[in-house]
């Protein structure tokens, strides 16, 4: 209201308060006129005075009129009162020049009723929109929103039409089908015959849980009869009627059983009121009375109603899809028009017996009532035209388009085509320039990295050694020459790192100028000169960075996890580089900026060129160089990523499998290189799907087309890699340089103190992080070949052809020769502290990831020291594969014993190495026992049947003597009587009681020495064992007595040497194993429980021998 008009209403009301009143004092009195004089009398005397009212106008009592009839429609008075007597009194009293002004009961309940409706509708929508426009406004949605849902109530609506009005991509919106299922179901529930039975049902549910004795009785009888607990039906949502009629029908058995019990016929009889005890046994009727009709009707019900109550439950879900909604409704209009389509007269509906009477009945409300008809304007109200555009789009419902009617298939499709027309137009949400400068962003970003991806296939980067400056591969001069600029010091690696730097900084201009915010006016946006400036300082710093670490794309994959793993890895330094270059590349920026700013005087026009725009400028231009680098960050990330993922050369079933691989190898670029060694590798390993390639590498005959260039270009890689880092240390310098062709032994290296080359050092450095993935898979595909040819080279092109396995295992262990004198000679080195500006540089260039001023010692002492893994794991698969003791114990012509089979092992070294001597061979036996399953044994099914191993410890040398001990581990024994520790010596000191029968158990460690070979081991074994338990337990009946564990270990060995006439000799070892009394609490010991503990012990071993023989072992 303005505020020349709110005087003038303030006026009106109040304008004669003060001097149409009287004014008196003492005990005279005083009246008021509506001409605002007054008079008084007595011992005061009056005060009479006179005031002009104001002039009001029309408009004015209009506005008083309109406040009065607010006031009593917002306290809810009659209209009447503005004919009341008092009523008016009071007013004219408060404003007599109202008089003849006053609006009438008439004009108040029609014409001002109106206005005042009109006005507060007015009022509402204002705060609506006020609201809405708060929203959006404070979350930025205006542009953001194309849609929205809401309900079917009146404000929600209103602020919907408003909303549709302030959006400028508003494509339309939907309304809560939640809702509309929800007030259908209520209609649908309106009809008589569901009506009476929800009623019937409600006051079941409510009586029962209501009051307390039959709460308390259906409770028990729920426990009883497993039945579960009535639903009350809520107040807002229809729905729970139906809840609640499915908990009647539910436990119909419980309910009868509740209002059938005695206990509630005594509630009944308790009843002192007539109406309580009236309503008790109603309940008792509608639930018990075989004429009532109670769970039949609520069966009948809940069918009826089921589909609406599970759509709601469809629709409401978190999973629920805007698609849903369609197809969810046209399940229920089915349901709806199969109701309807029973129809016909009162003769029919007594006729029919497959429908029930109440659905016939059902069915005639809706032709009488006009449900059907409001249903079809509510479902078409939510079938809005983007419901339907969701159910075409949708690809689970594709099946179902076809059935779709022809109208709301139009419909749908005309809204897909105008929401196209919106989102790709020339105004739309992806406009032609959007896109047109998006794909500019895209170009350049693929730009840097297509020139990361040249300059990456540069993998040795040889250090700059300048001894007069005291420059090396440590210094940080030679590392940024190096690796910045010249790289291999050919021509073409130096346009390659300019192209590199040039199109970073052309990436990094044009990023900039295109994520600039858009809005803002140009004098808080940076100028061209500072952008171009900042952009190729940003561009330059990224190119530096990425080129200074050193990391070519396969430099250090030692574990090759998911590529997922390897991302969330990466994430980190990609976060932390994006942030750190935009903002370190301010400053030089800025410096430069002012360097070259013209000092002359220039037009405004002019100066904006040069300004950077405020410290919104500067945000904009850092926040649009946050987005370069992170874009160029993350390219970088998933370039080297997918780089070091295998590539199939060729397919499985590929009739030439090798053909690709030896094409690959001879290939110019190194990254198609190191995809084929990397490919090889995983085939040679036998990665899923690669069998039959592997096999072809050995099927040809002569091994030209497979085994023969592969590992001659495998065998070249380890002898260069063996040769350069061989050069680097002093003691094998000269060995190196006589030729790559050096059959290297571990024992030949030592770790030699004091510091070599420094070119020598630091090009073995380096080059052993370029060619470490190169080492690995050159290895991997050797061993993993090598090892598959044990048994798919039925040609034996690998021990028949040059280079064959010998090379392979000599090319081997050069690598772990070579890396183990590397890695002692490295750590012996000091590593020299890095200076202040080189650690500044190492953050600047690489965020902290790259190596220090002192080198990259840490990095190459990783790589050498996993290198050293690699290499001591691809020969440990080879010496498994072809080691002697598989192929001696595939060459046993029969099943034989372990004294048999350690024998033949131990003469096949002795007779097949000729600087051999002496071979001994320990073998252990396992109790295996084959599984029986209902009595039949299994074909492959073993369980260890005990806890003895059988061992056996055979020796032979060239003069072909023969020494064999066999003998036995963890066998444990118990003897539960028949056994004592007495006749001990005894001093003063002894405290130890002797005791005559106590439980006796031990574990049973023998061997024995044979003085000539049996005939038979087994035999031999199965002998001595026996008398060593017959020595423990004695006869079967009765047993023996031992007075101690020392008598029957003595004894054990005198019956075995008497046994086994081979044996000359027995070692047995048997600890004392405590099994104590126990007398629980309440209750005496009677020789049955028993408590093995862990208290010191002793430990009996002796050896036993026949007369003139020597022990075979210490004690």
């Amino acid at each position: 209201m303005p505020l020349g008009r709110q005087a003038t209403l303030t006026g009106l009301l109040k304008g004669g308060s003060s001097s149409g009143a009287g004014s008196s004092a003492g005990s005279g009195s005083g009246s008021g006129s509506g001409s605002g004089s007054g008079s008084g009398s007595g011992d005061g005397g009056g005060v009479p005075f006179v005031k002009k009212w104001p002039k009001f106008t029309k408009e004015d009592f209009e506005e008083a009129n309109t406040l009065l009839a607010t006031a009593i429609y917002c306290c809810n008075l009659p209209m009447t009162i503005v004919e009341h007597p008092d009523f008016l009194k009071f007013i004219y009293g408060v404003a007599p020049w109202m008089q003849g002004k006053l609006i009438g009961r008439k004009a108040l309940a029609t014409t001002m009723l109106d206005k005042v409706y009109g006005m507060t509708r007015k009022e509402v929508q204002q705060f609506l929109d006020k609201q809405v426009e708060g929203v959006l406004g404070d979350w930025q949605l205006k542009e953001k929103t194309v849609s929205f849902v809401t309900d079917w109530g009146s404000n929600m609506m209103k602020a919907g039409d408003s909303l549709k009005e302030m959006l400028g991509n508003y494509v339309g919106s939907v309304n809560c089908l939640q809702h509309l299922i929800s007030n259908g179901l209520k209609d649908f529930a309106k009809n008589e015959s569901l009506a009476s039975v929800i009623s019937k049902a409600k006051e079941v549910v409510q009586y029962v849980t209501g009051h307390c004795a039959p709460r308390a009785i259906y409770d028990e009888k729920k426990k009883e009869l497993h039945g579960t607990a009535l639903i009350k039906a809520g107040a807002t949502r229809f729905g729970s009627n139906v809840l609640a009629m499915e908990s009647v029908e539910r436990n119909e058995k419980v309910l009868r059983a509740t209002v059938g019990s005695a206990e509630y016929d005594a509630y009944i009889q308790k009843q002192s009121k007539a109406a309580d005890k009236a309503a008790a046994v109603k309940i008792k009727g509608l639930i018990n009375d075989t004429s009532s009709t109670l769970f039949s009707d609520t069966k009948w019900a809940v069918d009826t109603l089921a589909p609406f109550q599970s759509a709601i439950k469809e629709v409401e879900g978190d999973t629920a899809k805007l698609s849903d909604a369609y197809y969810t409704l046209q399940v229920l209009n089915k349901h709806v028009k199969k109701i309807k389509a029973v129809q016909g007269s009162l003769v029919h509906v007594l006729e029919d017996d497959d429908t029930p009477v109440q659905t016939q009945l059902l069915a005639l409300d809706f032709v009488n009532s006009g449900f059907d008809e409001a249903w079809e304007q509510r479902t078409k109200q939510a079938c809005t035209d983007m419901v339907v555009a969701a159910a075409i789009l949708d690809p689970r419902y594709k099946h179902k388009i076809d059935s779709m009617p022809p109208e709301d298939l139009t419909r749908g499709e005309a809204f897909i085509e105008k929401l196209a027309g919106r989102m790709f137009g020339q105004e739309g949400l992806f406009s032609f320039r959007d896109w047109l400068l998006s794909l500019l962003v895209y170009a350049c970003s693929l730009a840097v990295l297509y020139t990361q991806r040249q300059v990456l296939t540069t993998l040795d980067v040889p250090p700059l050694y300048v001894s007069r400056l005291g420059w090396g591969g440590k210094s940080w001069p030679s590392l940024l020459i190096s690796r910045c600029i010249i790289r291999r010091r050919k021509l073409r690696d130096v346009a390659d790192v300019a192209l590199f730097y040039a199109v970073c900084c052309f990436s990094a201009c044009a990023g900039l100028y295109l994520l600039q915010p858009a809005g803002g006016s140009s004098s808080s946006k940076a100028g061209v000169q500072p952008l171009l400036v900042y952009g190729s300082t940003l561009g330059l710093l990224y190119g530096i960075g990425y080129l200074i670490r050193g990391k070519n794309v396969l430099s250090f994959p030692i574990l090759q996890r998911h590529r997922y793993f390897r991302i969330k890895q990466r994430m980190r330094a990609l976060v932390k580089s994006s942030l750190v270059l935009p903002s370190l590349a301010l400053g030089p920026a800025a410096a430069l900026s002012a360097l070259l700013a013209p000092a002359a005087a220039m037009s405004q026009q002019q100066q904006q060129r040069y300004e950077w725009g405020g410290a919104a400028g500067v945000l904009g231009l850092w926040r649009a160089g946050l987005l370069c680098c992170y874009a160029w960050a993350a390219g970088g990330h998933m370039l080297e990523i997918v780089f070091t993922e295998r590539v199939a050369m060729a397919a499985d079933d590929d009739p030439q499998p090798t053909a690709p691989l030896l094409a690959a190898l001879q290939h110019t670029d190194p990254i198609v290189q190191d995809w084929c060694l990397l490919d090889l590798a995983a085939v040679a390993e036998g990665a899923p799907g690669a069998r039959s390639r592997r096999a072809a590498i050995f099927a040809d005959e002569t091994g030209a087309n497979g085994w023969l260039p592969i590992s001659r270009y495998c065998l070249a890689e380890l002898r260069d890699f063996v040769a350069v880092l061989a050069g680097a240390l002093p003691s094998l310098q000269g060995a190196a340089a006589a030729g790559s062709g050096v059959k290297w032994n571990a024992l030949q290296l030592s770790a030699a103190g004091g510091r070599p080359a420094s070119s020598a050092q630091d090009a073995a450095l380096w080059h052993l992080q370029a060619r470490y993935c190169r080492v690995v898979a050159c290895m991997r595909a050797l061993s993993g070949l090598a090892a598959a040819a044990f048994t798919s080279d039925r040609y034996g092109v690998l021990h028949f052809s040059s280079p064959g396995l010998g090379e392979v295992l000599a090319a081997q262990l050069g690598v772990v020769a070579v890396l183990t004198a590397f890695t002692r000679h490295s750590s012996s080195i000091p590593v020299r502290p890095a200076s202040a500006a080189a650690r500044l540089l190492q953050r600047i260039t690489s965020g902290g990831s790259a190596a220090g001023a002192g080198g990259p010692q840490q990095h190459v002492d990783a790589a050498a020291c996993a290198l050293l893994d690699t290499a001591k794991t691809c020969t440990y698969r080879l010496t498994n594969t072809y080691g002697e003791v598989y192929v001696v114990a595939k060459k046993m012509s029969k099943r034989c014993s372990i004294e048999q089979y350690g024998t033949a092992l131990a003469q096949h070294f002795v007779h097949t190495y000729p600087r051999v001597s002496k071979a001994k061979v320990w073998v252990e036996q396992a109790p295996w026992k084959r599984v029986e399953v209902g009595g039949i044994p299994h074909d492959h099914g073993y369980a260890m049947c005990g806890t003895e191993v059988r061992t056996t410890h055979v020796t032979y040398d060239r003069a072909g003597k023969l020494d064999v001990q066999c003998g036995v581990k963890d066998l444990k024994v118990l003897k539960t009587t028949q056994s004592g520790y007495e006749g001990f010596l005894k001093d003063a000191f002894t405290l130890l009681p002797e005791v005559r029968d106590r439980v006796m158990a031990t574990s049973v460690t023998a061997t024995w020495k044979y003085a000539y070979q049996p005939m038979d081991y087994d035999a031999t074994y199965a002998t001595v064992r026996g008398a060593l338990l017959d020595g423990v337990f004695g006869p079967p009946k009765g047993g023996v007595y031992s007075p101690s564990v020392q008598f029957t270990l003595y004894a054990m060995a005198q019956l075995a040497l008497e046994r086994a006439p081979q044996v000359e000799s027995v070692f047995l070892n048997m600890p004392n194993l405590h099994f104590l009394p126990c007398a629980p609490v309440g209750s005496s010991f009677d020789d049955d429980v028993y408590v093995a503990t862990s208290e010191p012990h002793g430990n009996i071993e002796a050896v036993v021998t026949r007369k003139d023989a020597k022990p075979h072992c210490r004690l």
